[in-house]
């Protein structure tokens, strides 16, 4: 089949398309982006409502406070309890790290 016979059977099937009209088009245009900023306006108030949840419960830092960007000291996120654990951890790991021997 050669691009003149695609481009001539494309042709044909398009014939056979049921287009909507102008009316049908701007109802389901208006539809597709009402739907869409509903989908947007929820997925922002999960994301609101889960960060909040997050911020205020799990972790042991004030809703308000600004997020630090640079890398380096988080304890200030985690609950005290959770840094000594992290700590603890720390500190069995380098106990625990053998460096390995070279045999030949």
């Amino acid at each position: 089949m050669g691009v003149v016979d695609y481009l001539r059977e494309t042709k044909a099937e398009m014939r056979h398309v049921s287009w909507p009209t102008r009316k049908q088009a701007t109802s389901f245009t208006v539809l597709v982006i009402g739907a869409s900023l509903l989908v947007a306006a929820l997925l922002g108030a999960f994301d609101f409502v889960f960060d909040y949840i997050l911020k205020e419960f799990l972790l042991d830092a004030p809703v308000s406070a600004p997020v630090d960007t640079e890398l380096g000291d988080h304890d200030n996120l985690l609950s005290p309890e959770a840094v000594d654990s992290l700590s603890e951890l720390d500190a069995t790991i380098e106990a625990e790290s053998v460096s390995p021997e070279v045999t030949n």
